[in-house]
């Protein structure tokens, strides 16, 4: 054994060819081998395929015109993949199937972006919304406008007084005394009379000075404003507003 292994080892390419040539050629002998069908046994065997595709189609028309269901077609009830061969005819059947076409049919709606597209537009606004043309009316309303002013309920006045003086401890008269408004209902004519008593019981000089002070005026605020018109929005007799 241990020589044939070397034999191997050393003729390893030739070997592998000897070995593939073999199984081949047993291969061929047995495909020569089987038995090739006559023309008539295969023209039998054809009728009978177009016997049984008549028959099968006899039966669909019977059901459909039994169930209301329009008949299969012949292209429907045929295996896949064959095609009906006549009694008479000596060809072999096609078992390749038809190429597809590669190009897409107007037909099936692919492939078609532009009438997809045209589809999208017409759902997105209706005939109405296309035709309609908004006619836009103002709507008006009224607010109040202020203005505030300053009533004056009694204005500035300015009153007049007249002061006395007061004698200090070293005998100089110093006009600081008390000061007479003429107001409130006294008069320059009280003042006098008040001056005179003084001079007669209290030893007055009978000299005074003349004093004013400023009362402010009395006053409240009040909204003098008015109502004016302006616009608020705008409407369409569709209902829309803006």
């Amino acid at each position: 054994m241990k020589p044939i292994r070397n034999f191997i080892a050393r003729h390893k390419k030739a070997v592998l060819f000897t070995t593939v040539l073999v199984a081949a050629i047993a291969v061929g002998l047995c495909f020569t081998a089987q038995p090739i069908p006559s023309p008539t046994a295969r023209a039998a065997g054809d009728a009978q395929q177009a016997g049984e595709q008549t028959e099968k189609l006899h039966t669909a028309a019977q059901e459909s015109a039994a169930g209301g269901k329009e008949p299969a077609s012949a292209a429907s009830t045929a295996p896949a993949g064959s095609q009906a061969v006549s009694a008479g005819e000596d060809r072999a059947v096609s078992t390749e199937p038809e190429e597809a076409s590669a190009e897409p049919t107007e037909e099936n709606g692919e492939n078609t972006p532009s009438s997809a597209s045209g589809k999208g537009d017409e759902t997105a606004r209706s005939p109405e919304e296309s035709a309609h043309t908004h006619n836009w009316q103002p709507h008006t309303t009224q607010r109040w406008v202020p203005e505030l002013v300053t009533v004056v309920d009694t204005p500035e006045q300015t009153i007049y007084g007249a002061q006395l003086y007061t004698e200090n401890a070293d005998g100089i008269w110093t006009s600081n005394g008390e000061t007479y408004w003429f107001e409130n209902g006294f008069t320059m004519e009280d003042f006098k009379a008040l001056l005179v008593d003084k001079m007669k019981n209290e030893g007055y000089i009978g000299n005074y000075v003349n004093r004013t002070k400023t009362v402010p005026a009395v006053t409240h605020e009040e909204d003098r404003g008015h109502y004016e018109s302006y616009t608020d929005f705008y409407f369409c007799s569709c209902g829309a507003v803006k």
